[in-house]
């Protein structure tokens, strides 16, 4: 059992460790012996958890969704609003979601792309899936294709926000996000008990 939970310790750390390399220098740029001296841990130690440094970024792309599903409130609109604006503020102090952005744009036009967006837009099609049959949504919409438009719009805005203001502003421009593409997708009973009042603080 302690090894495991070494094992478990050493490969969390290298993840960590791998994030903020890459969030600060981007994917391309990172390297392996930078991310090695970043966690304080040997080649050997790496390479029995990451064969690469695509494989690093695989695990960091995979593990950034664990902390921001959303369980609560009931209404789950609320709860992809609610979603959204966790992770506006987790690109902002999060090594894991920084990094993961770094690694969809540095490998998006690569032939075997690195991005997150597959995992975020199931999260978002199962909540709108929840929400047509609370009637939350209009009868018109289909989770599927509106959970893509939402993760592509979502994806330019935080990328807007990051080229304007280094995402200082990214819940802020978050909130004007949804209260230009809720009316379209969103039946109006619904849209007026939805909560925008915990949007989580700007960084200064």
């Amino acid at each position: 059992m302690a090894r495991q939970e070494r094992a478990l310790r050493t490969r969390q750390k290298l993840l960590e460790a791998a994030a903020k390399v890459i969030s600060a220098r981007g994917y391309r740029a990172a390297t392996i012996a930078e991310i090695l001296k970043a966690a304080d841990i040997t080649k050997g130690a790496l390479y029995f958890h990451f064969d690469s440094k695509q494989a690093l970024a695989d695990a960091i792309i995979k593990e950034q969704t664990l902390p921001y599903a959303p369980v609560e409130p009931p209404s789950p609109l609320q709860r992809l609003i609610d979603m959204s604006l966790e992770i506006g503020r987790g690109l902002q102090t999060d090594p894991l979601l920084m990094a993961g952005t770094r690694i969809a744009v540095d490998t998006l036009f690569d032939e075997s792309p690195v991005t997150p967006f597959q995992d975020w837009t199931g999260v978002a099609v199962s909540l709108l899936t929840e929400a047509r049959r609370a009637g939350e949504v209009l009868p018109h919409v289909e989770p599927s294709e509106c959970a893509e438009l939402i993760i592509a719009a979502y994806t330019g805005v935080q990328l807007f926000s990051q080229a304007a203001s280094g995402r200082k502003d990214l819940t802020e421009r978050i909130v004007t996000l949804w209260k230009h593409l809720l009316p379209s997708i969103a039946n109006p009973a619904a849209i007026a008990h939805l909560d925008f009042d915990k949007v989580p603080a700007q960084l200064d």
